[in-house]
C-alpha cells in the first residue's frame, strides 16, 4: 500500500528519446534519427512492468481508462479541435454506449508522438540542430509536459570542446492547434539552473481557446541550439554527440526538470518516478 500511495502521489512521464551526432558528411536540415511512442502502449508496459503488483496496475490502468471516457464523452466538434478523424471518433463514441475496446482501437484513440533530431548547418566553426516532436492528435492527459536536447563537442584533437551557446540564435516554440489548423505559436517556459550543455522547455498540453471550453493543444514543437567556436584559431569543431527527448506526465503535479547524464536524458519531479522508452544513440563523424 506504501508503493502504491507513493506512485499515486508521483509523476509518471514517457520519455520518446532520440539521440545522434552531427557531422561534415550531413546535408542540410537533415533528419538524424526518428522515434515513435504510442500513449496507449507506455501506459500499458508501465502498469504491468511489475506483474507483481496488481494493485498498481489497475489503478494506472483505470485511470487512463477514465479519463479515455472522459475524452470520447466531448461533443464531435470538440474532438475534432483535438485532432481525431472521423474514424477515430466513431471508435471513440462505443466507449459512450458502453462497448468495449480492441486492443488495436485503444491504441488508434490514444495519441502518437514522433520525436527527430535535425541537424540545420554544421562547419568547423560552428552548429545548429534541433529537436522536434509532433503528435497525431491531442493525448489522452493533458498537463504539463517538456522537451530537451542536450549535447557534447569534440574538436579535431579528439578532446571534448567548450563551444558558446549562440542563445540569441535559439528557437524553443510550440505550436498550437484546433484540427488542422495552426492557431498559435508560444514560447515554451525554459528550465533555469541547468549545466552548460542542456535546454529544457515546459509547456502546457492544452490551452483553453474561448469561453465554451474549447482548447487548443501543442501539436508541435522546437528546440533548436546554436553552437560557436570562441576562437577561430582554436582547434576545429569535429563533429557533435546530441541527444533530444520528450516528456510526458501522466500522473501527478509539477513540471518535469530534466537531468543529463553522459547517454541520456530523463525527466523528474520530486517525489517522481520516471520511466524511459525509446532510447537509441548513435556517433556519426
Amino acid at each position: 500500500m506504501k508503493q502504491l500511495i507513493l506512485k499515486l502521489c508521483s509523476t509518471i512521464v514517457a520519455v520518446l528519446l532520440c539521440t545522434s551526432a552531427a557531422s561534415y558528411a550531413f546535408a542540410t536540415d537533415s533528419i538524424t534519427d526518428e522515434m515513435q511512442l504510442n500513449e496507449y502502449e507506455y501506459i500499458k508496459t508501465l502498469a504491468y512492468k511489475n506483474d507483481q503488483n496488481t494493485d498498481d496496475s489497475s489503478t494506472l490502468l483505470e485511470k487512463y481508462y477514465s479519463d479515455l471516457n472522459k475524452r470520447a464523452a466531448l461533443p464531435k466538434d470538440q474532438l475534432i479541435g483535438l485532432g481525431y478523424t472521423e474514424t477515430e471518433i466513431a471508435i471513440l463514441k462505443k466507449l459512450e454506449l458502453r462497448k468495449g475496446l480492441s486492443d488495436a482501437e485503444l491504441k488508434s484513440v490514444s495519441a502518437t508522438l514522433t520525436g527527430k533530431i535535425i541537424k540545420h548547418s554544421f562547419s568547423s566553426q560552428g552548429t545548429q540542430f534541433s529537436y522536434q516532436w509532433e503528435w497525431n492528435h491531442c493525448p489522452i492527459v493533458t498537463d504539463v509536459d517538456a522537451a530537451a536536447i542536450s549535447w557534447t563537442c569534440y574538436n579535431t584533437n579528439g578532446h571534448v570542446a567548450t563551444l558558446i551557446h549562440d542563445d540569441d540564435n535559439d528557437l524553443y516554440q510550440v505550436f498550437y492547434y484546433f484540427g488542422d489548423t495552426h492557431v498559435s505559436t508560444r514560447k515554451g517556459k525554459m528550465e533555469s539552473g541547468l549545466n552548460a550543455g542542456a535546454v529544457n522547455m515546459r509547456f502546457d498540453v492544452a490551452v483553453l481557446l474561448d469561453d465554451q471550453m474549447t482548447y487548443m493543444y501543442a501539436k508541435k514543437g522546437i528546440v533548436k541550439v546554436s553552437l560557436k567556436v570562441p576562437d577561430t584559431k582554436a582547434a576545429s569543431l569535429a563533429y557533435v554527440y546530441t541527444q533530444g527527448a520528450y516528456g510526458h506526465k501522466t500522473v501527478g503535479i509539477g513540471s518535469p526538470s530534466v537531468s543529463i547524464s553522459s547517454n541520456s536524458i530523463s525527466f523528474s519531479v520530486s517525489p517522481g518516478v520516471v520511466e524511459k522508452l525509446g532510447f537509441k544513440e548513435k556517433y556519426i563523424s
